[in-house]
């Protein structure tokens, strides 16, 4: 009797163990599957990024982008589609549904990692974006990417404290094990 049961309480544990996995983030899904709902709940840590210019007429600002980014973490509601992109660390916050942004909302430091250069936007320049926020990434790009629809306005200060407006875009890739 004791084998049995010892023999249940394992097979008990390994199933728990399979269905632990089956709600894990698939981080090699498809791209195509992103829009389907991968990767699914719980929340998945990832970067944020992107490459920003100076607005036409900064003469102060470098002639390159510089590239930025910050941790972030991603989630979505599989039955409804909400999305939500939470910054870290940070109260900034994106909740999307199929039809736009509903609330978005923080004032949000992205960094240079190369030379210390930060890039602040207002999360709030996306309240009333309509149609899909998150879009697949280009052809090429890794698999665990997405990309934040319109382009967004920010301000990149230097480390000697020049500071000048710019604009791009910014995606998201959620964590491989890769920094």
């Amino acid at each position: 009797m004791k084998l049995v049961s010892a023999l249940t309480v394992t097979a008990l544990c390994g199933l728990a163990a399979c269905a632990k996995d089956a709600v894990s983030p698939s981080i090699q899904a498809p791209l195509s599957a992103i829009v389907a709902g991968n990767p699914p709940p719980p929340p998945v840590l990832g970067f944020m990024s992107g490459t920003f210019s100076p607005l036409a007429g900064v003469a102060s600002g470098p002639q390159a982008g510089l590239s930025f980014r910050a941790t972030a973490r991603y989630n979505r509601n599989l039955t409804t589609g909400a999305e939500l992109v939470e910054f870290e660390p940070g109260p900034g916050k994106i909740l999307t549904n199929p039809s736009g942004v509903q609330r978005a909302f923080g004032i949000i430091v992205l960094t240079n990692p190369s030379n210390g250069a930060t890039l602040t936007f207002d999360l709030s320049q996306l309240v009333g974006f309509q149609g899909p926020l998150f879009v697949p990434c280009l052809a090429g790009s890794a698999v665990n990417c997405f990309l934040i629809s319109p382009a967004v306005l920010g301000t990149i200060q230097l480390r000697n404290g020049r500071m000048y407006p710019a604009a791009g875009q910014l995606r998201y890739r959620w964590e491989t094990g890769a920094p």
